[in-house]
């Protein structure tokens, strides 16, 4: 039996009157059984004049086709020069002035950007994550959009609790920080909702009175589907339910040498690392390195003003632990960890150079600072895997990974595994490499395989370089075995 909504706009059988569209034309579009409404102006919106979005608990379903396909890229300065808001798609936003979403109270919107991508937030103010004075909102990560396929994105809420959840097509992709110990505050929205972008089709939207369960958002999704697309389906399944993950199928022939091995377990185990960032935060164990990291409180604390610590140069929150050796051509690095606690991130990095692949930390000062920026936004270039996150701006109700080539800042994987993470167990860790070809495993499944290629306008291939493991703050993990192998491009005759 079908859950029968409080309110609805269909406009796929019944467009907006025109005192309801401000600012553009209006055109009408069928494709694959359902019609919608297109605002081709930039500046066009909708007006919705009813919502129950301020009710404790409740939902919504709306139906979005993209005209475009929608997935992250770079931003640059003269992509602004017209329109500052150029990366962001609005679905909904109380704020009449749609792309303006910073202050808007309610809004579901895209970011075209590496994450959190998709976001449906219930409380005023931009970054709502890293703010002292956080706020409700449900976060997807890493979220695409492929052009002529209809979306019905539905956005679920209990007010209360502090429960916020997006689907897509029934697949659960959004969820609030879990990791928060009490339920983030929310705030009362505007009387009206708003909607328009010349990159979207808008088609019926309903609103209900009850917080639709992950059996309903999928059986109304189901129920209301017109064109029920198996292929996208699938890649929705797979990436965020980690629907058929294979193991990994991988021996080494005679050419690939172990180049490091280390138990972890033993003080002069750390001459092999240069530490950067918190150097309080590594101690050697009988089970292995033990690295935790300072809590948010820490974070938030560094006060340039009060210390003699500029937290623009030099972050004591987050720690790096940097192979001093490099290492060449195909590469195995694998390892074992542990969660003492939860929250926190934990990423790897491998062929990590500078720009033209020489040694950077040879040939550059050395740098003391902790914080993300080396990672993504600065003149090493590497592969980086989120393989552990609980940190607060990311998916963290379930295990998810997360892969980027940097510093062109270009997603190469996201992936989520249908379970928690577990404290107090070993799990192992494998990065692999062969060629353009990058795959990734935890306990034997992959959860990565990717090729990456030298020719799409993000750098060549990386085949060389140092490898890291870096913590942001709020991590309690162990480490162990270290092995890290590789089998060269070239032989060398003299070094």
């Amino acid at each position: 039996m079908s859950i029968q909504p409080a309110l609805s706009y269909r406009f796929g059988e019944k467009p907006p009157a025109a005192n309801l569209i401000q600012d553009s034309s209006l055109r009408i579009i069928e494709h694959k059984g359902r019609k919608g409404i297109h605002l081709p102006a930039i500046r066009g919106r909708f007006i919705l004049p009813e919502h129950t979005v301020n009710e404790p608990q409740g939902s919504l379903t709306m139906w979005v086709l993209p005209l475009q396909d929608l997935y992250p890229a770079p931003r640059y300065p003269a992509h602004a020069a017209s329109n500052p808001k150029f990366s962001l798609y609005t679905f909904l936003s109380d704020r009449e002035n749609v792309r303006d979403t910073g202050p808007a109270q309610f809004s579901l919107c895209y970011d075209a950007y590496w994450h959190p991508g998709l976001s449906a937030k219930f409380h005023g103010g931009n970054d709502l994550y890293w703010q002292r004075r956080r706020g409700a909102v449900a976060a997807a990560g890493h979220f695409e959009m492929h052009r002529l396929h209809w979306y019905q994105m539905t956005v679920t809420w209990d007010r209360p609790k502090g429960i916020f959840s997006v689907y897509a097509n029934g697949v659960l992709v959004a969820t609030h920080d879990t990791t928060y110990p009490s339920p983030l505050p929310s705030e009362t929205c505007g009387l009206m909702l708003f909607g328009g972008n010349p990159a979207l089709v808008y088609s019926d939207i309903a609103f209900f009175n009850k917080t639709l369960s992950a059996a309903e958002a999928r059986g109304t999704f189901r129920a209301e589907t017109t064109d029920l697309d198996a292929g996208l389906q699938e890649s929705l399944e797979r990436m965020y339910e980690g629907k058929g993950l294979k193991a990994l199928d991988w021996k080494p022939d005679a050419a690939w040498k172990e180049s490091l091995a280390l138990s972890l377990t033993k003080k002069e185990d750390m001459l092999a690392f240069y530490h950067q960032g918190s150097l309080t935060s590594t101690h050697v164990t009988d089970e292995g390195t033990r690295v935790t990291t300072p809590s948010l409180d820490v974070y938030y604390s560094l006060d340039p003003s009060k210390s003699d610590l500029d937290p623009a140069k030099v972050d004591v929150s987050r720690t790096y632990l940097w192979s001093r050796q490099v290492f060449e051509g195909d590469l195995h690095a694998s390892f074992d960890f542990k969660i003492l606690k939860p929250g926190g991130l934990c990423l790897f990095m491998a062929q990590a150079s500078g720009m033209q692949g020489e040694d950077f930390m040879k040939d550059y000062f050395l740098r003391s600072d902790g914080a993300m920026r080396m990672v993504c936004w600065e003149d090493v270039r590497n592969y980086h895997w989120e393989f552990y996150r609980e940190m607060l701006d990311v998916r963290n109700d379930l295990v998810s990974h997360a892969v980027l080539k940097n510093p062109w800042f270009k997603p190469v994987c996201f992936q989520m595994e249908n379970r928690r993470w577990e404290p107090d167990r070993w799990y192992r860790f494998e990065f692999l490499q062969e060629g353009d070809r990058i795959r990734g495993a935890i306990d034997g499944i992959t959860v990565m395989d990717v090729m990456d290629n030298s020719f799409d306008n993000n750098g060549p291939v990386l085949r060389s370089g140092h490898i890291a493991i870096r913590c942001m703050m709020r991590t309690d993990m162990v480490f162990r075995n270290l092995r890290v192998m590789n089998r060269p491009d070239v032989t060398i005759i003299k070094a």
